[in-house]
This record gives C-alpha cells, sequence and structure tokens, in this order.
C-alpha cells in the first residue's frame, strides 16, 4: 500500500478495519513518573505474553533515551492491558518507538486477538491532549511472511521459537553446516564468554563501532551502553575472542519469553573463523536455559547477508512497515495513514560518505547524528 490511505482502524499491524465499536475500551494517558507506577507498568509487560517483546514499550527503555538522548514520552493504555507509546525526539518529533526496530499497538494475546478483533489507535482527541497531532510509527505483522513474496530491500524482523530444554533440542534442529561453522570457531580456538563487566563492554564496542562505521550508519556512544547495562541489570553481553583479540559480540537483554538481541558485531577480517555462529550459537543456548520461548533477532533488510545469516538458524521474517499518522476528521476512526518508503537513495548516499570518513571522526561525530536519528 503506497499513497495516502484512510482506514477506519488500525490492527497491531495497521489492516484496513471495521469501525471501532462502543464497546472498545477506552484509552488513558499512564502516569509513569511514579517509579512504583513505571515498575508495575514494565513488570506487566514482561509478565504477559504479547504479539511481540515489550521492551520497547517499557518505562525502562525511554529512561534510557532520557538519561542519553533527552528524549521524553506518551504512555497510553487501556482496560484491556494494550500499551501503545509514543516518543518525542528533536528534531525528530513524535515516533514510536524511537531508536527501537519496531513500535505500534502491543496487546495481552489473551485480551485481543489478530485481527478482527485487535485494538485501534487511541482517539485523537486523547493523544491530543498531549499535543499530538501527528507522528511516525513503525509497525510489525507478527505472522510470519513467506521469503518468496517479500521485495528485496524491504525491511523484516527475524524471530525465531525456541524449544524447552538446554539447548539440544535446538542445536539438532539446525543444518548442518551451521552446526559444523560453530564446530570450526571451537577448533580454531575461539572462545566465548558472557557477562556484564567492563572488559567485555570495551571488546563488544571496538566491534561494533568498526561494523558501524562499515554500514555507514552513525553509532551509539560508549555512555549509551554503560547506562543500558545499568537501566537494565538482565542484559548480558557474549563476546567471542581469538588468541585475545576480540572477534564476535553480542548484547541481548532477556524480556520476559523473549531473548531480545539489540546490537551485533563481528570482525570481517576474521570472518573465516566463524566466530559469528559461535557467538550467536552461545546467545541461543543461553535462551533456551533462561526458560525463553523466543529469540529475536531484531531487523534486517530483506536478502541482505544479515538476513541470510539469522535466516540459517531457522528465523523467520515478520514484515515491518513504517507509517505517517496525522489527525483528520473527515476520516473514519479520525486518522489518515500514508505508508512511508525509507529514502534508500539518499540513506545510500549518506552510508558512503560516511564510511569515507576517517574512525576517528565518526566515533566523534556518531553519537551525535545518532540522537538526530531515532
Amino acid at each position: 500500500m503506497k499513497g495516502v490511505t484512510p482506514i477506519s482502524g488500525m490492527a497491531l499491524y495497521l489492516t484496513p478495519m471495521t469501525p471501532p465499536s462502543s464497546h472498545e475500551p477506552a484509552w488513558r494517558r499512564a502516569a509513569l513518573d511514579d517509579p512504583e507506577a513505571a515498575r508495575a507498568w514494565d513488570d506487566d509487560l514482561r509478565r504477559t505474553a504479547g504479539p511481540f517483546p515489550g521492551l520497547y514499550h517499557s518505562a525502562a527503555w525511554l529512561q534510557l533515551l532520557g538519561k542519553i538522548y533527552g528524549i521524553t514520552g506518551c504512555h497510553l493504555t487501556n482496560a484491556d492491558g494494550a500499551r501503545f507509546v509514543l516518543h518525542h525526539a528533536r528534531p525528530g518529533g513524535w515516533l514510536g518507538c524511537a531508536h527501537a526496530p519496531y513500535g505500534g499497538i502491543w496487546a495481552p494475546v489473551a485480551a485481543a486477538a489478530i485481527p478482527p478483533e485487535a485494538p485501534r489507535l487511541p482517539e485523537p482527541a486523547v493523544l491530543a491532549a498531549a499535543g499530538i497531532r501527528t507522528f511516525r510509527l513503525r509497525t510489525v505483522t507478527p505472522e510470519p511472511a513467506a521469503p518468496e513474496t517479500l521485495a528485496p530491500g524491504g525491511k523484516v524482523a527475524m524471530w525465531l521459537p525456541l524449544p524447552k530444554g538446554d539447548g539440544d533440542v535446538l542445536w539438532k534442529s539446525f543444518p548442518a553446516k551451521v552446526r559444523n561453522q560453530v564446530r570450526k570457531a571451537e577448533k580454531e580456538g575461539v572462545t566465548v564468554t558472557a557477562g556484564r563487566d567492563d572488559q567485555l563492554l570495551e571488546a563488544f564496542y571496538l566491534l561494533y563501532a568498526r561494523r558501524m562505521h562499515e554500514f555507514g550508519t552513525p553509532a551509539h556512544g560508549r555512555p549509551f551502553f554503560h547506562a543500558l547495562l545499568r537501566q537494565f541489570p538482565a542484559a548480558e553481553l557474549v563476546v567471542c575472542h581469538h588468541q585475545g583479540t576480540p572477534a564476535a559480540a553480542v548484547l541481548d537483554i532477556p524480556w520476559g519469553a523473549w531473548r531480545v538481541n539489540l546490537y551485533g558485531a563481528a570482525d570481517t577480517a576474521r570472518r573465516a573463523l566463524c566466530a559469528n555462529n559461535l557467538v550467536y550459537w552461545e546467545s541461543l543456548r543461553r535462551a533456551c536455559l533462561g526458560g525463553c520461548a523466543w529469540y529475536d533477532f531484531s531487523r534486517s533488510t530483506v536478502d541482505s547477508g544479515q538476513y541470510r545469516f539469522k535466516a540459517q538458524w531457522g528465523a523467520a521474517p515478520r514484515r515491518i512497515h513504517e507509517w505517517r499518522i496525522t489527525a483528520d476528521s473527515a476520516t473514519a476512526g479520525g486518522w489518515q495513514l500514508t505508508e512511508t518508503a525509507a529514502g534508500v537513495g539518499e540513506k545510500s548516499l549518506a552510508a558512503r560518505i560516511w564510511r569515507l570518513l576517517p574512525a576517528a571522526a565518526t566515533n566523534q561525530l556518531g553519537p551525535r547524528i545518532r540522537a538526530l536519528v531515532p
């Protein structure tokens, strides 16, 4: 769907729907300035099964963004326990959710089925009371998409269901090629360590900053990751070394039934060691040991190397859509939705320029620019 499309309501992933019924629970703003209220909000998101991880809808995520980037937010809920979160970033305006692969309406799976009964967008008057009349939204379709139906260059979330147990069942489900790559890393002397200490964080950051430069994307600064580890006590780094040198690393947050893989990076010069395969296997194994039912590999571009790497573990793609939403009294439901496409050409040009800059410059400028690109 391209162009302006007025619709009557919004399911979890913005499909055309019938007008909201008079029995639909009303939305209200949640006051999360009180620490106890914020903790209760997050505890409920962790305990309750939803269509996707509620991590980015948490008060803790907004607190992290507020500390580092000065981002503020608006948290809404209704009697069924559905959650809708918008973040305000300068100069980006309102969006849901900032520095996250997707946002949208999170709802308990027992309270609202995926269409046609999924909750609608809050009424314009509710958001207008918070000064919000237009915002950007990135939503995810919970059901997996057939890979052959995906357009190259599109954005998807990659999710993997996990069996119960210590990881042995999951290991046996992998293709022989994947298992052999993990074994190769072990035979090459690659070691893997998990934890939260400063040495592991520094090893992770060196790989992350270098890889972001290679992608042509500004990186978060070290203060962001130090604050993240303080904000989320369960967050964990998994780092592979070869002969004392960092070779691959990931940063994950266990959140309820999910282990969310926020960031990962590997040394491309050491790709033959298959350290990236070992570090992800260790992350997946720890997800199983922690009792997680799902592993979120985060966002990928269809047909990219990252997409293929994640798919080999069995992760299935879920479509991500980007929208610009504006209050419009002439439409049923009061909102006008426009599906937008990422500015691929502009982004590619910016990425090429960024890659040409020396690492010393991008390390200094990256965190400042990152604050402007939520």
